[in-house]
């Protein structure tokens, strides 16, 4: 570093001790000021002894809590005017009293935030203040009903609107409660990915937001960890595809069991001569569906994957699906498929017997019911009452 001083830097600092008199924790002090990407893995006082000066070249920032025991305050730092060319900011471990005005939120395009359940409510302060995000990055561990209680009291003040924020990932692992209320909060008219993993419920807040906001949503993944599942009737599961006209990718691991039914399918499986908005998902190229319950017979997905799969014309009004994973596990049937890039669909099943498992041999096809006729059951039909769902990941 000492050889060239008026080039900036890249600095990661991991500090396995917090000695702050050690040799290199003040080099790395003396140099700070030529920063342009920062990055601190250390204990929360060693960090908040570090932020201070002038920080002329800074564009990224990554501030990394070392110890759970600690929490990071940044208390005294202000880089409002002493750093005016941040971008991206990665916080981890921030306390409940976190100095909100440490930063000039309004600059940063992309922000980070890993914390705990206690930090909810300056986390969203923080949130509120970045009116230029991209890109917005949230992991909310262990949120307890009394730590959520102030930010739900004050919600229905003005909800922040990004313009710009094409990328929203949410992991809210551990939740007491529906954390769809957050992203309902935000106001996303440009966002095109939106990646949910953790305690999450379609409706009422998901469903409404997204016709709201006229978000033409491209990639969807939503990975459930919560004791009520995703969404629990098909007219809401049909509701959510219906908003999805421009959806590339779809990702849902666990959490429609009973909502993915024959209707559904029917909407996604491609028919010589049907107008586009026949369809549901017609631009859906990639697709990955896990812990479906066997409302939807083996015929109605292979019939679907064969269709959409098959497509070669370029006039045609749906998109070739390109790649597919889909599980599901009803009371007397299990099923996998698979569709690689090169059009193959490969599909594993077998019955499940008091005794045991046997092989699944498919019957044969029966014929598709025309569209004036009423969808009949399918003669592979699971039984109308399935158990407790299995999981298949």
């Amino acid at each position: 570093m000492s050889r060239a001083r008026a080039v900036p830097l890249s600095v990661s600092f991991d500090a396995y001790s917090d000695d702050l008199d050690s040799e290199c924790f003040k080099y790395v002090r003396e140099n700070l000021h030529r920063c342009k990407h920062l990055h601190l893995d250390a204990p929360a006082h060693m960090i908040s002894s570090l932020m201070s000066g002038s920080f002329p070249h800074l564009e990224t920032v990554r501030l990394l809590n070392r110890y759970k025991e600690q929490t990071l305050a940044l208390e005294g730092v202000s880089l409002s005017s002493s750093a005016p060319r941040i971008r991206l900011v990665y916080l981890k471990g921030i306390s409940p009293d976190v100095n909100v005005k440490s930063f000039n939120w309004s600059c940063v395009t992309e922000l980070i935030l890993d914390v705990t359940g206690v930090a909810l409510v300056p986390c969203m302060a923080i949130i509120a203040e970045c009116t230029s995000l991209h890109i917005l990055r949230l992991i909310m561990e262990s949120l307890r009903e009394e730590d959520a209680k102030p930010w739900f009291d004050d919600k229905d003040g003005p909800r922040p609107r990004y313009e710009k924020l094409h990328t929203l990932e949410v992991k809210a692992w551990h939740s007491y409660g529906d954390f769809s209320v957050f992203i309902w909060w935000l106001l996303l008219p440009a966002l095109r990915r939106l990646k949910l993993s953790g305690c999450f419920m379609l409706y009422p807040y998901l469903l409404e937001m997204i016709p709201r906001d006229g978000c033409m949503l491209e990639e969807l993944l939503v990975d459930l960890d919560a004791p009520e599942p995703f969404a629990t009737e098909e007219e809401h599961l049909l509701k959510l595809f219906e908003s999805l006209s421009e959806l590339r990718s779809l990702e849902l691991i666990g959490g429609i069991p009973d909502a993915f039914r024959t209707d559904i399918a029917k909407r996604l499986t491609f028919k010589p001569g049907h107008p586009r908005n026949d369809y549901l998902l017609p631009k859906v190229e990639s697709m990955k569906i896990y812990g479906l319950r066997g409302w939807a017979s083996y015929w109605d997905i292979q019939r679907m994957l064969e269709s959409r799969s098959e497509l070669v014309s370029e006039g045609a009004p749906v998109t070739r699906l390109k790649c597919a994973e889909i599980k599901t596990c009803g009371h007397s049937q299990k099923h996998q498929w698979n569709l690689n890039a090169d059009g193959h669909i490969y599909h594993k099943g077998c019955h499940i017997e008091f005794d045991g498992v046997r092989a699944f041999v498919p019957a044969c096809e029966p014929q598709p019911p025309s569209d004036e006729d009423e969808v009949a059951p399918s003669i592979l039909a699971v039984t109308p009452h399935p158990p407790s769902e299995m999981d298949l990941r």
